[in-house]
């Protein structure tokens, strides 16, 4: 409970944060004070953190899977994301689900621009080329699978395909 308290009070004051910045698309919203205790907090199990309208959601899984649920249950409009990697699929689910701000502790330099494109706000600890597999042999799985999507309806539709056969 102490630990869900504290994800709730961070999310606030990063939302009030946010909120008083001007320039709507570009990063360097958080200070990298902020951005070190998000990627704590991300560290310590939480995998994704979902803050909408006064609530609060989380996940613990690793993966896009809770992502996509998140944006199958319509938690993502106008919410603000804290996710520990966010590459292409992931960005294109967040522009799916028109999310307002999404902070990263990893995120793709493709992810940018698709945040970007979609005009949401976004913020990363690192940026990165690409978002590589657990095994560090290639591009993750969702990465491959939307590379060449342009469009996050597109993609979406890939990805629920791809979930939907596991």
């Amino acid at each position: 409970m102490k630990k869900l308290f504290l994800i709730l009070m961070l999310c606030i004051a990063l939302v009030f944060n946010i909120n008083c910045k001007t320039n709507a698309q570009a990063t360097g919203f958080l200070d990298e004070a902020t951005k070190n205790k998000m990627s704590d907090l991300l560290n310590g199990g939480i995998t994704l953190i979902i803050y909408q309208n006064g609530s609060v959601d989380f996940s613990q899984e690793r993966g896009i899977a809770p992502l996509f649920k998140m944006v199958e249950n319509k938690k993502i409009k106008n919410a603000y994301a804290f996710d520990k990697v966010v590459g292409r699929a992931a960005a294109f689910l967040y522009a799916k689900g028109e999310a307002d701000y999404v902070f990263a502790q990893t995120m793709s330099i493709p992810a940018t621009k698709i945040l970007r494109k979609y005009g949401i706000k976004y913020d990363a600890k690192t940026i990165t080329k690409e978002i590589v597999n657990r095994k560090n042999t290639g591009l993750c799985p969702f990465e491959e699978l939307v590379k060449n999507s342009t469009n996050a309806d597109t993609a979406y539709n890939l990805i629920k395909k791809e979930l939907n056969n596991k």
